[in-house]
């Protein structure tokens, strides 16, 4: 049985006509893939930096995406703040979100989308996590440097945690608002 379906597959394949056809089949089947793949939205990747509140905070940034989307990681997020009944206080975190990006002009992008935040404070037993709306713009510079300027209004959940480094730990009490960020984000990124 399968030698008859081998022999009628050779027969197949030995007439002039039907060649023709399957060959035509592949060829517009090749060019068709060819052609989609040209449309398909080049992978881009960014690597920077972004400082705020006046040089306190500061947080090395990942994007991978395209020109209309990215997802954005902020790898380490550290900020460091002299608050004047805590004294020095010290944040560590990290954030995963997404952006969007609109034309303003060919150099020049609008930026919205959102992160999702969490910190941990070094000198109170507090933890955040926070729900940011990115607002912003971008100029890529010469295809590859990107310099940006973000507003990043946020919701926030603290909670407090006490006990020692070993433990146990105790839930002490919790917080809820919303906030503006007292200043913006300006970040810089190279594109790759």
């Amino acid at each position: 049985m399968f030698f008859l379906f081998l022999d009628d597959t050779y027969n197949f394949l030995i007439k002039g006509a039907e060649m023709k056809k399957f060959l035509t089949l592949i060829f517009v089947f090749l060019l068709t893939s060819a052609v989609f793949a040209e449309n398909k939205p080049e992978k881009q990747r960014e690597f920077g930096f972004s400082i705020s509140s006046l040089i306190s905070s500061f947080d090395l940034m990942y994007k991978v995406g395209n020109d209309h989307f990215k997802w954005r990681f902020a790898i380490i997020d550290i900020d460091g703040a002299f608050e004047f009944d805590d004294g020095f206080d010290f944040r560590i975190g990290g954030s995963i979100g997404e952006e969007y990006y609109k034309a303003l002009h060919d150099s020049i992008n609008f930026i919205y989308g959102y992160d999702l935040t969490y910190r941990s404070y070094y000198n109170d037993p507090k933890n955040m996590i926070k729900l940011n709306a990115v607002l912003g713009i971008n100029a890529i510079i010469k295809n590859h440097f990107i310099l940006g300027l973000e507003y990043d209004p946020y919701i926030y959940y603290y909670f407090y945690i006490s006990g020692g480094v070993m433990g146990p730990y105790n839930f002490v009490s919790d917080r809820f608002g919303f906030e503006f960020a007292p200043a913006g984000r300006l970040s810089f990124a190279y594109r790759f």
